[in-house]
């Protein structure tokens, strides 16, 4: 068996020399070399795959006994090279392999963790290899106190990894369902048990692809952010404009790695805000064309992926997506104008955080008819900005305490006289319009008001029309 050999045990210094297959070709020395990051300068060197072509025949000739290594996050290699230098991929390793992993290093470093930390810290760990797993690992022995600290710092140490490729793992949501979107409730839940084995048993399995559409503010993001704790996967939420590199080796391997990643995470969700803005120009050779080759790329995993992946993307206009893109979202779902009783389930989810009231039903119609047309966003800042009003009022008067305060109907109706909705401005009225006139590329997130607050259709004047039904006016 021959001894593996570095190059760094011979009296050459690497970073001295131009070429490491030169310096090897030169080298009296028998065994295995391998050589870490060569074939990441490919786009540097216009001549390396000729270079490594003139190596192979060379040591082919030579008497000596030699095998040569080369790694790599990232390959591109020439087709003329396949038959000299097969390319080898290593996967991650799986979730079982992950938790035997970490079983393991528990056992040996008599740490304890409960079932529900010990699969939290398998889903930080997934994606990563082998090596990487054994590093953090040993360096929370020396890092973290705490068993029940674990699984956040492998999943902080995850996050500043992945930053620089333009991907994020976000954190959860402060609350924890979205208000009034019934009907996108029902598409979570359907989402949801299509990922549990029973599915499979059926042969059924998950959509590859969601779509949410509607202006800003309606609560898109949120609603994709609570989807993977709903589902209960990972999210991984990537920025298309940060995939894209200096080169398209480069805006490649970025696209590669992130959808390596997520198939490697199990139960996962890939999301992308603001997709549109993706495909400015993408057919048109845009930056030598490496828009065009990420979106086919991306299109050609949408299509064929077969793991435990959905897509989320939020967009505010459809126009602006290509027809292909368009077909492979199996659910599209839009944001409108939300009505009177999603309204008064928005407030219930921001007042019950923030304060004690006890408004009257009568109340409530005068709180809905001011926020009338107001986004869940813009509800939610209207909200936030009282609880900062009251809590500064009671640090100032000295009579601060941490219970909840009272709120009372006025505080909330005076702050909507300080802002104008953007449901007035034109440029948000128009895409309001589009998306209404273009209904049938999606569904409502919200069905009809079923609530106490449903605006009632009243005869107008009780004159019937001529078709025999009544013409109407909408009740105040």
């Amino acid at each position: 068996m021959q001894k593996s050999i570095s190059l760094k045990d011979t009296a050459m210094r690497l970073q001295d020399i131009d070429f490491p297959l030169q310096a090897l070709l030169a080298a009296p020395l028998q065994g295995v070399f391998v050589i870490s990051g060569l074939l990441d300068d490919a786009a540097k060197r216009r001549n390396l795959h000729q270079e490594i072509s003139n190596a192979f025949y060379t040591l082919k000739r030579n008497q000596r006994w030699r095998y040569v290594v080369l790694l790599s996050d990232s390959i591109d290699v020439s087709l003329s090279l396949y038959p000299l230098l097969p390319v080898i991929r290593l996967s991650p390793p799986s979730k079982s392999e992950i938790a035997d992993i970490v079983s393991n290093f528990l056992l040996e470093s008599q740490r304890d963790l409960n079932n529900e930390l010990q699969r939290q810290l398998v889903q930080a760990f997934s994606g990563m290899p082998y090596g990487e797993i054994d590093v953090v690992l040993r360096q929370m022995l020396s890092k973290v106190s705490e068993g029940a600290l674990m699984p956040s710092f492998a999943l902080g140490y995850k996050r500043e990894k992945l930053k620089g490729r333009g991907i994020t793992l976000p954190a959860g949501p402060d609350i924890d369902r979205v208000a009034g979107m019934d009907e996108l409730d029902k598409t979570m839940d359907k989402i949801r048990l299509l990922f549990q084995p029973e599915a499979e048993a059926r042969g059924r399995r998950p959509p590859k692809a969601v779509l949410l559409w509607g202006i800003p503010g309606t609560g898109k993001s949120l609603a994709a952010k609570l989807s993977a704790k709903r589902i209960g996967g990972a999210m991984v939420a990537a920025d298309w404009n940060s995939l894209v590199g200096q080169s398209v080796q480069e805006s490649m391997a970025n696209i590669n790695h992130l959808l390596d990643l997520v198939d490697s995470s199990g139960t996962c969700v890939l999301f992308f805000d603001e997709f549109e803005k993706a495909f400015h120009g993408w057919d048109s050779g845009v930056q030598g064309g490496v828009l065009g080759k990420m979106a086919g790329r991306l299109l050609s995993w949408m299509q064929d992926h077969t793991s435990d992946v959905v897509m989320i993307a939020t967009i505010n206009r459809l126009n602006l997506l290509p027809a292909e893109m368009i077909r492979r979202f199996e659910y599209v779902h839009f944001f409108g104008s939300i009505h009177a009783g999603a309204l008064h389930e928005v407030f219930k989810v921001h007042l019950d955080k923030h304060f004690k009231y006890n408004f009257s039903f009568k109340e409530w119609q005068i709180l809905l008819r001011e926020y009338r047309g107001c986004t869940p966003a813009e509800v939610a800042k209207a909200v936030q900005h009282v609880a900062d009003d009251l809590y500064f009022r009671d640090v100032q008067s000295g009579d601060f305490t941490p219970e909840l305060p009272q709120l009372e109907l006025a505080m909330l109706t005076a702050e909507r006289r300080t802002f104008t909705p953007a449901s007035s401005q034109r440029e948000i009225s128009d895409q309001i319009a589009e998306i209404q006139n273009m209904a049938e590329y999606a569904k409502p997130v919200c069905g009809p008001d079923q609530s106490d607050f449903a605006v009632i259709e009243q005869p107008l004047m009780g004159i019937p029309n001529s078709g025999g039904t009544q013409k109407t006016k909408r009740a105040v």
